[in-house]
């Protein structure tokens, strides 16, 4: 095929102006971190196209079922247990990529990508475990954090969402800095 299947969502998603596409998109976001490229093209190819996947068919196949759809991709329990928890949810996608960051599994970058893919809004620039890795390793950010500063931030990300993002929010808050909005996505 050429392309990167993270570059070529249009060959395993429904159509933009299907109206599942966003629920797919999301669906698709929250199963694939850490997967390998050519399974994102076995798994999602033939599941978005033999399968109506709405939030009413992913609650009909339950945790058990996507978790068996998915099992090509491993971690495919704890991703059926978020993507279960989303179609639960779904009222449509928020257009503010904080409203979807809500969602149970899903972070800034997934929800910063989903709004750029949906709505071709890129509301910020998404950063990964490697930008992280790579601005450290380039000094472009601080290894050490302000030590006050990064701990009242994780206690009132624990709060939201059990977990920390403060590296992620440094490094993306850098790419934001540093390039013009066009560049984000």
């Amino acid at each position: 095929l050429g392309n990167s299947p993270r570059d070529a969502w249009d060959l395993v998603l429904p159509a933009k102006s299907s109206s599942n596409f966003e629920f797919c998109c999301l669906f698709l976001m929250i199963a694939t971190p850490a997967v390998n490229d050519d399974s994102i093209f076995q798994v999602f190819g033939p599941l978005f196209l033999e399968n109506n996947v709405t939030p009413a068919w992913v609650l009909e196949e339950g945790e058990d079922g996507i978790a068996n759809r998915l099992r090509a991709l491993g971690r495919q329990t704890m991703t059926a247990r978020y993507i279960v928890a989303a179609a639960r949810n779904w009222v449509g996608m928020p257009r503010d990529y904080r409203g979807l960051s809500n969602y149970l599994g899903v972070g800034p970058k997934i929800s910063l990508v989903c709004i750029a893919v949906c709505f071709g809004d890129d509301q910020g620039a998404p950063c990964d475990v490697h930008m992280v890795r790579i601005f450290k390793a380039l000094g472009w950010m601080s290894v050490e954090l302000n030590m006050e500063e990064s701990l009242v931030k994780m206690e009132t990300e624990k709060e939201k969402k059990g977990k920390t993002d403060t590296e992620y929010e440094v490094a993306r808050a850098s790419i934001e800095g540093w390039f013009p909005k066009v560049a984000w996505g």
